[in-house]
């Protein structure tokens, strides 16, 4: 599978899908996320693959209803970037605030490095600000 399909399926099954319990088939044993949302580094000997999982499901938790677009995708060799744009009703807690109901978008722009057909790398901007703006809410740290 060429490395765009992989990002793709990745971004429609478990972005898109909302499925978090097989996370295996989609990333390798040793992935690497070297920009953790938030800018947080994982704890030391963090597993990845959890981390992703708690994060995204984090995310599910505010907004149930969440959707990506991938607004952009570009691959050279084993890296694919993408520019996407996750939408959803903010309808769960939020960095320990209470959900507002509005509808908001996050931009997010990733880069994976695949290998095997399974998600080796990643690196991601995300804009946490921006949403916090459009929710009216205080982000962590600010």
């Amino acid at each position: 599978m060429d490395p765009k399909s992989v990002v793709r399926r990745f971004v429609e099954e478990v972005q898109n899908g909302h499925q978090l319990a097989d996370l295996e088939r989609h990333f390798r044993p040793d992935y690497v996320d070297h920009a953790t949302p938030g800018g947080l580094p994982p704890a030391e000997g963090a597993d990845t693959i959890e981390a992703f999982r708690r994060f995204y499901g984090g995310i599910l938790q505010a907004f149930p209803d969440a959707r990506v677009t991938v607004e952009d995708m570009i691959a050279e060799g084993d890296l694919v970037v993408t520019r996407k744009t996750l939408e959803g009703t903010h309808r769960g807690e939020l960095w320990g605030q209470p959900p507002t109901g509005k509808t908001a978008r996050l931009e997010v722009i990733d880069i994976f490095r695949v290998v095997d057909d399974r998600l080796a790398e990643h690196w991601t901007q995300l804009d946490f600000l921006a949403l916090a703006r459009q929710l009216g809410l205080r982000p962590p740290g600010y």
